[in-house]
């Protein structure tokens, strides 16, 4: 991979490692500031319940931003390195495309594919 676009890659990466932790904040700040007046509402248990899920689901976002983050962080180290945009599963490069749609992309769409396919084949059925 040329310098120009690893310069870009990380560039584009760094920005939207900003964006998230700058997200995440703002969240947090939301939270507290949503904590401290809530404590002093009285709530009946639809209140409550709504309430309940929609921590939950802020929770479950941020677990997936935070997994994100680290995915990005990887893959600026990867860069680093000097590893980035191969493989690690054949060696390969991982497609232009495919970095440009997924900069955080650990393997090429025919190693992804394969991967998805086993894990849905180990998934169990109800």
């Amino acid at each position: 991979m040329r310098k120009r676009d690893l310069d870009r890659f990380r560039n584009l990466l760094e920005t939207r490692l900003v964006e998230l932790y700058r997200a995440a904040h703002r969240t947090a700040r939301w939270g507290m500031e949503r904590h401290s007046m809530d404590q002093d509402t009285p709530r009946d248990e639809g209140d409550e319940a709504q309430r309940v899920q929609a921590r939950d689901l802020q929770m479950g976002l941020a677990e997936n931003e935070a997994r994100l983050a680290q995915q990005m962080e990887e893959a600026l180290k990867r860069i680093t390195r000097g590893v980035y945009g191969q493989c690690v599963d054949c060696g390969g490069p991982i497609e232009i495309s495919r970095l440009r749609a997924v900069p955080w992309a650990l393997r090429c769409a025919e190693d992804q594919e394969a991967l998805e396919y086993e894990a849905r084949d180990r998934s169990p059925s109800l």
